[in-house]
């Protein structure tokens, strides 16, 4: 495919999924903070089960947070398939959107947002999994720790207090979710039911329903606020994944989706 109108700023991300050394893995974050006003209208990208689920939300915020999920996605795939962003095919199943597998093109993301973050991972090849959440207290997240955590990390969640135990469970949390994106499961598959445990970040090998898969994550600090973040891959080689912080002007990467921009890409 040649001369495909691609948006400017997604260039840079099509390059790194199309680089040969690193399987085209990598996670892209962007903090809303400055774009939330701009997202608005801009409904013709999405499809009508997309359109639907941004309705659900009452706050601007969530509403932004969804689109620009979707926007990003829908925009580096669209330059690979050589597609409008709205005819890029995204099925949904549990909850979570992949691209149709009747294409054949082994590419993979996952999609996560809390807060003003928006965290997105692509992959070839094998699945991917992620997963960000800004960490607060709460009345009742020792019950919650109880229900989502195995015998032997909820014994080990006991011992900490304060912060510590806080930091804990969106490290333990963030893992599950990562995981269970990877599955492809969502919540149909209880988070006590995934091990992931409190070693160090990017270390170990676990299972789950027969699934091998190795995790890498961290905190992150924004605006006087701390996220948790986690990626899980399947197999047992550990290899962290790139994290690239974004800076995208939404506005002008919707002018540029819609014809009004001049660059391209040779796929």
């Amino acid at each position: 495919m040649a001369g495909l109108p691609v948006p400017k700023q997604v260039q840079t991300l099509l390059k790194k999924l199309q680089d040969p050394e690193s399987a085209g893995e990598f996670a892209c974050l962007y903090w809303l903070d400055g774009n939330r006003s701009e997202i608005k209208t801009d409904r013709d990208i999405l499809n009508a089960y997309e359109a639907s689920r941004l309705d659900k939300y009452h706050f601007p915020q969530d509403r932004s947070r969804f689109f620009f999920g979707r926007l990003i996605v829908r925009s580096v795939l669209a330059g690979v398939l050589g597609c409008h962003p709205r005819d890029v095919p995204l099925k949904v199943e549990s909850g979570r959107p992949f691209l149709d597998p009747g294409l054949n093109l082994d590419l993979h993301f996952s999609i996560s947002h809390a807060a003003n973050a928006v965290l997105v991972s692509f992959r070839r090849d094998f699945e991917t999994g992620i997963d960000i959440e800004r960490q607060r207290t709460f009345e009742n997240i020792n019950d919650v720790a109880r229900r989502v955590m195995t015998d032997r990390e909820h014994e080990q969640y006991r011992a900490l207090q304060g912060a510590d135990a806080v930091s804990a469970f969106y490290r333990l949390w963030t893992r599950k979710e990562a995981v269970l994106k990877l599955m492809g499961t969502g919540f149909s598959v209880s988070p006590d039911q995934v091990s992931t445990g409190f070693e160090a970040e990017g270390k170990g090998f676990s299972r789950c329903r027969g699934i091998g898969y190795t995790l890498h994550g961290g905190v992150l600090e924004h605006a006087g606020q701390r996220f948790s973040w986690a990626h899980a891959k399947r197999g047992n080689q550990h290899s962290e994944i790139p994290l690239f912080h974004i800076e995208l002007i939404v506005s002008q990467v919707i002018s540029d989706i819609r014809g009004n921009g001049e660059s391209t890409l040779t796929l």
